[in-house]
């Protein structure tokens, strides 16, 4: 047992902040959706299959 996944909250536009990402050759396990009213979450590959979360919440 271990971790599988972390997260953070980005502060800014997530939909424009993935395809920057996506540029850069970053995978995502997760595109960005509507995951609750007012927040967006995403997924993306990290090494030793941990991935990481991605979390816009919105005001």
């Amino acid at each position: 047992m271990g971790v599988d996944h972390f997260g953070f909250v980005y502060k800014g536009d997530l939909r424009l902040y993935s395809a920057e990402l996506k540029d850069k050759g970053v995978t995502f396990l997760v595109e960005p959706y509507d995951f609750m009213s007012g927040m967006l979450i995403s997924y993306i590959a990290a090494p030793d299959n941990i991935s990481i979360e991605i979390l816009q919440a919105q005001a």
